[in-house]
């Protein structure tokens, strides 16, 4: 996997997922208070449980392994770009 893709450091990737996962925090809470106050608490759970299934579906339909794939999921923890390095 050299030549046309960059290699980035560990940290980069780990800092781009807690900015994800904080924002996540935020705007979950937020939205959750909003529905909560306009419409009711089992409104506000319905739609926090009904986002993370769509969510589910996004992440099932974006790391489907084929035989062509560049990158296996079940081959991540044997490959160097994601193996720690300490």
């Amino acid at each position: 996997m050299t030549g046309q893709y960059e290699l980035r450091p560990y940290p980069f990737y780990l800092g781009v997922f807690r900015l994800w996962r904080d924002l996540g925090y935020a705007i979950g809470a937020i939205i959750t208070g909003i529905i909560a106050d306009a419409i009711g608490m089992n409104a506000s759970i319905v739609f926090i449980g009904s986002l993370t299934f769509v969510s589910l579906l996004i992440i099932y339909y974006r790391m489907k392994c084929n035989d062509d794939d560049l990158l296996k999921i079940k081959e991540w923890p044997n490959n160097r770009l994601f193996a720690r390095h300490y």
